[in-house]
């Protein structure tokens, strides 16, 4: 009679070789879910200095402006419309300080 390939002795000698690959697969995925979780947090983390730091120079530009509605009013539309970046808080400066300013 011929040996079948699932003996108890092939079984055996294949575990070890299972398990190193079932836990080599395992710390491969954790590694990669670690990752993408570092990835996320340092994502919104620059997202967040980028929110606060064009919110201080939004509250900077529209207190340089001289009449206090037109400072009032620069400051209401930086949280009405938060812009993404510097050129539109120059905009919102801009289009408050000429709004009461003659042509």
């Amino acid at each position: 009679m011929s040996r079948s390939a699932f003996t108890p002795a092939a079984w055996h000698h294949a575990w070890p070789r299972a398990a190193v690959l079932l836990a080599g697969l395992a710390a491969l995925g954790l590694l990669w879910a670690i990752g993408t979780a570092v990835r996320q947090a340092v994502r919104q983390g620059v997202e967040g200095r980028r929110a606060t730091a064009l919110q201080a120079e939004a509250d900077w530009r529209c207190r340089t402006l001289r009449i206090r509605p037109e400072r009032e009013r620069c400051l209401a539309l930086v949280r009405e419309r938060k812009p993404w970046d510097s050129a539109g808080v120059q905009a919102i400066v801009i289009e408050s300080g000429s709004a009461s300013s003659p042509p």
